[in-house]
């Protein structure tokens, strides 16, 4: 129980260690005493491909629990539980010191350095193009976002009138980091919520969305730029990014094998480096394989 206490206000600590963003007041989401959080520390707790499936009332689920969590922590360090656990704390944060550390040294000497070639990219993508057939219907579209019904009915009435979105949502567009403005790209039409994908059903290409789409968010525009069925294949500069990324993990693991061995190297020569298996018999009684290896 006691470590799990630890673990817990350990954890705690490096949440409201991040939460000091004061210099930007008007991208605070919440603020509980002196700690904060910031809408880039909300975006960093949605993975990625989950952001356009966020519902508000998520959102306001994780910003709930980031002030429970504070509430909690600032009573516990008001009670001075810390004091009491100061060992123990110690060495979780020490665990995480050289987690922390290595993974930097390994992205400063390592990642960083990595290049993908243009002919590194076009190789992977003629020899593996059946990794980039399209599996659901995919569209590319503009998108406008306004938060009030009025406004809406503004740009409805503008559409009407033959003003293209394109221009229109460098004038009306609202920002939201989870529903961002303009060119969207490709993305798989399942990802949208339930009426707006009712709404772009059948929306041929070049053509606008009418009326706004009411969601948690506000009301939606859609220009739809482009439509590709399920089994077309993507072409390479809608994939480039996907294939750099892949190529670097590839690079970084033959890279981190030999910064490995090297250091590995290193500190066998000056017996820095020492492995014993004997312990290991309080485990397991038959160690004769691990001994022999």
């Amino acid at each position: 129980m006691m470590k799990k206490m630890v673990l817990f206000l350990l954890l705690l600590i490096l949440i409201s260690s991040c939460g000091q963003d004061s210099k930007n007041e008007n991208k605070i989401v919440a603020r509980v005493g002196s700690e904060v959080l910031s809408i880039d520390q909300l975006k960093e707790r949605i993975p990625e491909d989950l952001v356009k499936k966020t519902t508000l009332t998520q959102i306001k689920g994780i910003i709930e629990q980031w002030i429970n969590t504070q509430l909690v922590y600032q009573q516990a360090y008001r009670t001075g539980l810390h004091n009491t656990l100061n060992e123990e704390l110690q060495a979780e944060l020490k665990k995480f010191e050289i987690e922390f550390l290595a993974n930097k040294l390994v992205e400063r000497d390592i990642y960083r350095k990595i290049k993908v070639t243009d002919e590194e990219i076009e190789t992977y993508y003629n020899r593996n193009k059946e990794q980039f057939i399209r599996n659901t219907v995919e569209i590319r579209a503009f998108h406008l976002l306004v938060r009030s019904e009025e406004l809406s009915e503004t740009i409805a009435n503008l559409l009407r009138d033959g003003k293209s979105i394109e221009e229109l949502a460098p004038v009306y567009a609202e920002q939201n980091v989870f529903w961002p403005n303009g060119d969207l790209d490709f993305f798989p039409e399942d990802v949208l919520p339930v009426e707006i994908k009712k709404a772009l059903t059948g929306l041929k290409t070049n053509e606008t969305t009418k009326k706004g789409i009411k969601s948690d968010f506000g009301f939606h525009f859609f220009k739809i730029l482009d439509r590709q069925p399920k089994g077309s294949m993507k072409n390479i500069d809608e994939v480039r990014d996907q294939i750099t990324e892949k190529l670097k993990v590839e690079k970084h693991k033959e890279a981190y094998s030999t910064y490995l061995a090297k250091l590995r190297t290193k500190a066998e020569e000056q017996k820095s480096l020492e492995i014993n298996f004997e312990p290991l018999k309080e485990f397991q009684q038959d160690t004769t394989s691990i001994l022999t290896k």
